[in-house]
C-alpha cells in the first residue's frame, strides 16, 4: 500500500467543487487535512489526525484514536472509528459505520441503518444534552434497534436504568440529579 505525505496532497487531482481526490493508500504520515478532501475505499489514518469541513470518506475507512472531524463531513458504508473520535455539526454516517467508546457527536449528525456504537450496539437514533452535572459534561442517549436506551456520560456507559440508579446514588436529591433525570425524560420523548 502506498504511503502518502503532505507533499503528495498538493499533487492530487481535484473534483469539480474543489475537493482533493485521494487514492487508496496509507495516510498515517499526514496529520492534518484541509477542507473538502475526498478519500477512496480502504483508506487508513493514524492517531490524532485532523480533517477540515466537507471531507468525505468512502467504504471501509479506518481512523485511529483521537481523530477530529469538522462539520459537514460525510462517511460511507463500513467506516470504523476508534475511541475518542470527535465529530463536528451535521456529519452524516452511512450504513454499517461503527464507533468506539468515547466518540463524541455534535448537533445534527445523522446515522443510517446499521451504524454501531458502544462496542457493537446497533444504533437507531441519538440524543444528547450538554452542560449537565458538576462537570458541565455532554451526555449521550443512544436508542438502539432493540428499543433499549444506552447512556454515555463521562466514564459511565450502560443502559438507562443503571444510569438512573447511579445518578440517584451519586447526586441523591441535589440539582444535578434533577438535571440528569430531566435529560432522561427528554431523551425518552425525543425517541417516541
Amino acid at each position: 500500500m502506498k504511503k502518502y505525505t503532505n507533499e503528495d496532497l498538493g499533487m492530487f487531482e481535484k473534483d469539480i467543487i474543489g475537493r482533493f481526490i485521494c487514492p487508496s493508500g496509507d495516510y498515517t504520515q499526514i496529520k492534518n487535512f484541509s477542507e473538502r478532501c475526498s478519500f477512496s475505499k480502504w483508506c487508513s489514518f493514524g492517531k490524532g489526525c485532523s480533517f477540515g469541513k466537507w471531507c468525505s470518506f468512502s467504504e471501509g475507512c479506518s481512523f485511529g484514536n483521537g481523530c477530529s472531524f469538522s462539520g459537514w463531513c460525510s462517511f460511507g458504508k463500513g467506516c470504523s472509528f476508534s475511541e475518542g473520535c470527535s465529530f463536528g455539526k451535521w456529519c452524516s454516517f452511512s450504513e454499517g459505520c461503527s464507533f468506539g467508546n468515547g466518540c463524541s457527536f455534535s448537533e445534527g449528525c445523522s446515522f443510517s441503518e446499521g451504524c454501531k456504537v458502544e462496542n457493537g450496539k446497533e444504533l437507531n437514533k441519538l440524543f444528547s444534552v450538554e452542560g449537565l452535572g458538576r462537570g458541565q459534561r455532554k451526555t449521550y442517549f443512544f436508542l438502539l434497534t432493540d428499543g433499549q436506551i444506552y447512556v454515555r456520560c463521562g466514564c459511565f456507559a450502560d443502559y438507562m436504568p443503571k444510569f438512573v440508579a447511579r445518578v440517584k446514588e451519586v447526586h441523591n436529591g441535589n440539582i444535578y440529579e434533577k438535571q440528569y433525570m430531566a435529560a432522561c425524560e427528554l431523551a425518552k420523548l425525543s425517541f417516541e
